[in-house]
């Protein structure tokens, strides 16, 4: 889905030069569903997710986005609604940033609280219709670009706005004699120094574990950390534990950090 960078004295594309829909905001339901696409994941890649009620301009961003960001896990969806559907109700998202393109400033606002109310810190960009300012005052981790805006921009305002997020925020947590940070994809033996790289998927498998604080089930676990992608089985599951637990436990055929009970997994408390 990478698109050959343009020849020496090219122009550089703008990110929208579409027309913009009319009354109708980002925050509207519109049937079809939120797709994502893996793009050469690499281990500094974020998790985006693009939200445009038009197909072909979303589709083109998706793809313009995957090329100035060298990587990254996009979700495509035409709604905010769309989005959220995709998620786990009892489980938060592991989303890095949402890019949402909204007509007018109502559906704006409208589109930040119905993101905020799902994860309280996520890193919000606006892509405002032309002619529309950027003025009034919008939330922290909140920023906004008016179209048509340089994909150099765009990707810039994002990189931003992603990178004020602390290491903190981004939830490292105690996990036995390990300091686990899922979004550097480590684990750090706190006595010894020691440090074991983990893989996107058991990074997210132990994060979707520690911020449940309670079990979760295999349906939950995938939904979460491979929205049901094709090919995902039980079985792949059951592998990802079984490697994590080889990493984590002093003994692996006998568990006491990653633990499983009659409904599922769960993280020891």
């Amino acid at each position: 889905m990478r698109r050959k960078q343009g020849s020496p004295g090219t122009q550089e594309p703008c990110a929208r030069e579409t027309q913009e829909p009319g009354a109708r905001g980002a925050h509207e339901r519109v049937g079809a569903p939120a797709t994502e696409a893996t793009l050469d994941v690499a281990p500094d890649s974020l998790r985006l997710v693009l939200i445009d009620p038009l197909d072909a301009p979303r589709k083109a961003l998706a793809g313009q986005l995957a090329t100035h960001l060298g990587a990254a896990v996009l979700t495509e969806s035409p709604t905010v609604e769309a989005a959220l559907d995709t998620l786990d109700p009892d489980t938060p998202p592991h989303w890095d940033a949402v890019l949402v393109s909204v007509s007018d400033d109502h559906a704006a606002r409208a589109a930040i609280v119905r993101l905020r109310d799902r994860q309280s810190d996520l890193p919000i960009l606006l892509m405002l219709a032309s002619g529309r300012t950027q003025g009034g005052s919008w939330p922290s981790g909140v920023t906004a670009v008016t179209r048509p805006v340089r994909l150099a921009t765009l990707a810039a305002a994002l990189k931003a706005l992603v990178a004020e997020r602390t290491p903190a925020d981004r939830g490292t947590f105690d996990l036995g004699p390990f300091r686990c940070d899922p979004a550097g994809r480590t684990l750090v033996d706190r006595a010894g120094g020691r440090t074991l790289s983990l893989t996107e998927k058991e990074a997210a498998i132990l994060e979707c574990l520690h911020a449940a604080a309670a079990s979760v089930s295999r349906d939950a676990l995938m939904a979460t950390v491979w929205d049901y992608a094709s090919g995902v089985t039980s079985h792949t599951l059951e592998t990802h534990i079984h490697r994590l637990r080889r990493k984590i436990e002093a003994d692996p055929r006998q568990p006491t950090l990653l633990l499983k009970d009659s409904t599922g997994y769960r993280l020891r408390g």
